[in-house]
């Protein structure tokens, strides 16, 4: 991945705010109890069932310099409220989709540390804010010299009204020496699961995906190093912890991440102490959690001797996400579903005029808790570190140029999950979008008759799915901005034009019942000769001045979506943005 962002810093614990706790968790056309979805979503395994962990887990240039007076003071509600003045027009069409519910999905998924090998069930409760959000459990097996490890979790989540359902499984098979032998996963990001298996082979991994009735298949390399699979991994931990060791790391994998190896860094924070662990006194450590490609999100986490999390706490977007071991009556209980859209605004100093018309604005972008924020520069972006923060300009049509030689090209033109563009329903729109072009027409002028398109071919603008693939948003025609980045970045590869998507913020006059603020955004960018251009769908112009890029992602399959998206977690509700000039 390139372009991400990370900050650095000594996270205090927020003080947990309630949040609304309406709608319901699950999704209309799936049981409601753990053993449907055992049984109706599961592939074969050694114990005749399987663990499902499903998520659903959204012309002419006038130039003018403004200098803007000292900063004034914003209302003291946690959002200002949308002014009466008429709505911009540009605004009208820009849906703004905050991506956050990805990266809640991304921390849901690694509360345990980075998985529960346990020879019984065990059950958890998991809450946001004090409001209970969903569930999970572990589960484990022994069987004919094969270790099964599987799991699953259920969060709902509202955003704007819409109510999400994130859900995710996976299973893990492994030899009982410790070898990977296979391995199982379940996602619903959009309107269709995404189900995958891995075999691990002598030379490499064989990968299926499928989806919708279409099936694709590769071969990808081993990770690389050396790495523990879950029974592995908990065994280690086991040991480490008998043994009193303060610090230690854990290199595994969790195929819900991708191939991607990732380390478990355990810190130790308290020494023991009794607690009451289900009903029964035991010995507890606390420990605190980094992980490796995402440094500045750290998980408390409570354990046994044994290895057993009875405690998990994760700052999210100035609230606690938890995780507390219970049965499973408590872990079932009807869960609410906190509504976190406007916790993820970020509401600048003073307002963008106009924002759909600035060519170039400077920003003051800094950590609100003290810690140290590194922005990528890429594309129309320029970022600075300073001792104040970090200064970025976004100068249109400013990017610098890059040697293609030095880039790996074939990342950003492969067909993946997401990215689907050797469907035939993106080639059908790809052959109705660039119709018009004369034969001779360049990737310049050929890239923003795609966005262009689009824009428009994306009739009904919801928050309805997380992040649907290319072709799911082909049959729809809906969607928010990661439904316009996913079609937009497809459409580009289709055209044999390398392209990637880019999450960050982008200023809105009016959303959500709010103001002047920046939200959660995501954006493509293609490689048009030897520069990225930056291409917004849902704008009436190709970009402007007001967004701010975080990261930037091939969106492949060995990547693993939640694994890119979770390094923005430590920023949301995290940062500070000061506008220090804008130009039109």
């Amino acid at each position: 991945m390139q372009g991400r962002v990370s900050i650095r810093r000594n996270m205090p614990r927020p003080r947990a705010r309630s949040a609304s706790a309406t709608g319901a968790g699950a999704l209309a056309r799936q049981r409601a109890s753990p053993e449907g979805l055992w049984e109706t979503l599961g592939g074969e395994t050694e114990r005749g069932r399987s663990s499902i962990m499903r998520y659903g887990i959204g012309g002419g240039r006038l130039r003018r310099r403004l200098y803007f007076r000292p900063r004034r003071t914003a209302p003291p509600p946690s959002h200002r409220p949308m002014r009466s003045r008429k709505m911009h027009r540009s605004v009208q069409r820009l849906k703004l989709a905050p991506t956050w519910p990805a990266y809640v999905a991304a921390v849901a998924l690694l509360l345990l540390g980075g998985g529960t090998a346990r020879a019984e069930e065990y059950w958890y409760r998991i809450e946001l804010g004090g409001t209970p959000a969903g569930w999970m459990v572990a589960r484990e097996a022994e069987q004919a010299g094969r270790r099964i490890s599987e799991s699953s979790t259920r969060l709902a989540l509202k955003r704007g009204g819409t109510t999400l359902s994130l859900e995710m499984a996976s299973r893990f098979v492994e030899s009982a020496d410790g070898k990977p032998l296979r391995a199982w996963t379940r996602q619903l990001l959009g309107q269709a699961p995404i189900e995958r298996r891995y075999e691990f082979l002598a030379d490499g991994v064989r990968v299926v995906t499928e989806q919708g009735g279409e099936r694709r298949e590769e071969r990808r390399p081993l990770p690389d190093g050396e790495w523990l699979t879950p029974f592995a991994a908990q065994g280690e931990i086991r040991r480490q912890l008998a043994a009193g060791a303060d610090r230690f790391t854990i290199r595994t994998l969790d195929p819900q991440l991708g191939l991607q190896v990732v380390e478990v860094t355990w810190q130790r924070q308290a020494g023991v102490r009794r607690a009451a662990v289900n009903g029964e006194e035991r010995e507890v450590y606390r420990f605190l959690q980094r992980l490796s490609y995402a440094p500045a999100l750290e998980t408390t986490i409570d354990v046994t001797a044994d290895g057993l999390p009875v405690r998990t706490t994760t700052p999210l977007m100035g609230l606690e996400m938890t995780a507390v071991l219970t049965d499973r009556e408590t872990a079932l209980e009807t869960a609410g579903a906190p509504e976190l859209l406007v916790q993820s605004f970020v509401y600048p100093d003073r307002p963008i005029e106009r924002p759909r018309e600035a060519r170039r604005a400077v920003y003051r972008v800094k950590s609100n808790n003290g810690g140290v924020l590194v922005l990528p520069s890429t594309g129309s972006q320029r970022a600075e570190p300073r001792e104040d923060g970090v200064r970025v300009t976004v100068a249109v049509g400013s990017s610098p140029p890059v040697d293609r030689r030095g880039l790996e090209l074939q990342e950003y033109l492969r067909a993946s999950t997401f990215i689907d563009h050797r469907a035939p329903a993106i080639r059908r729109l790809l052959a109705q979008a660039t119709a018009g072009l004369p034969a001779d027409a360049g990737d310049a002028a050929r890239a923003e008759a795609l966005r262009a398109f689009v824009g428009d071919y994306l009739s009904e603008k919801n928050l309805n799915s997380l992040l649907a693939t290319a072709t799911e948003v082909a049959a729809s025609r809906a969607g928010d901005c990661t439904e316009h980045s996913v079609l937009l970045t497809a459409l580009l590869r289709a055209a044999g034009i390398p392209a990637r998507v880019v999450t960050g913020l982008v200023y809105v006059d009016h959303f959500a019942g709010s103001a002047e603020l920046f939200g959660y955004h995501m954006w493509s960018q293609a490689l048009v000769g030897d520069r990225w251009l930056d291409l917004d769908a849902t704008t009436p112009r190709p970009f402007d001045a007001a967004h701010l890029a975080f990261s930037t992602t091939a969106l492949n399959d060995d990547q693993g979506a939640l694994l890119e998206m979770a390094s923005i977690v430590p920023l949301i509700g995290a940062l500070e943005v000061d506008v220090l000039e804008v130009e039109y």
